[in-house]
């Protein structure tokens, strides 16, 4: 809803595996002609894949839990999962005539990584302006990967790190997660 105030006249996709969520996003963005819902995820890879439903809705993600010892635990622990689709950025923009996207904003629960690495082509053309992504400082979800990792591969497409906003830490003080934005150079 945010990107419908912020940029009217922008068609905005939105990509949501989670049923119950996909519902929602569509009702509250009924009113919004230039808003495409699709149920299905993001990877390096078209198939179908496991979807962890984690305690929080917020939390469910393609990766496993990873246990922190931390109150996160609590949100991140898995109740069920369920099998979606998942597709490329690359793919979709092919089968869709997207040319370039203005801004990939990305909050996918550890499985940022894949994403990007399945929109290679997008990303080595520059059709891709900025890239808003959730980023971890520590393994939430098994074999995520970290923030210095997610740097190091937009930085060999030419993207740099342009700042971190939100930063959420754990209440020892260690820095646990938060948004970071590319642009390419």
């Amino acid at each position: 809803l945010r990107y419908c105030d912020l940029f009217p006249e922008a068609n905005i996709y939105s990509f949501e595996p989670f049923p119950d969520a996909v519902k929602k996003i569509k009702e509250n963005t009924a009113r919004y002609s230039k808003v495409m819902v699709f149920e299905k995820a993001f990877s390096n890879i078209e198939q179908e894949s496991i979807f962890h439903i984690n305690t929080s809705d917020a939390t469910n993600s393609l990766l496993n839990s990873n246990k922190t010892d931390s109150w996160i635990d609590g949100a991140t622990e898995t109740k069920h999962s369920i099998i979606v689709q998942t597709d490329t950025i690359d793919n979709f923009c092919k089968m869709k005539n997207i040319e370039s996207i203005d801004i990939l904003k990305l909050d996918v629960q550890g499985a940022e990584l894949l994403v990007l690495e399945g929109a290679a082509h997008m990303l080595e053309n520059k059709k891709i302006n900025m890239i808003y992504t959730e980023v971890e400082f520590i393994e939430i979800y098994k074999g995520q990967p970290l923030f210095h990792e997610i740097t190091s591969f937009l930085s060999a497409y030419n993207y740099q790190l342009f700042g971190l906003h939100t930063a959420h830490k754990f209440d020892n003080g260690q820095l646990a997660w938060g948004d970071a934005i590319y642009l390419k150079k």
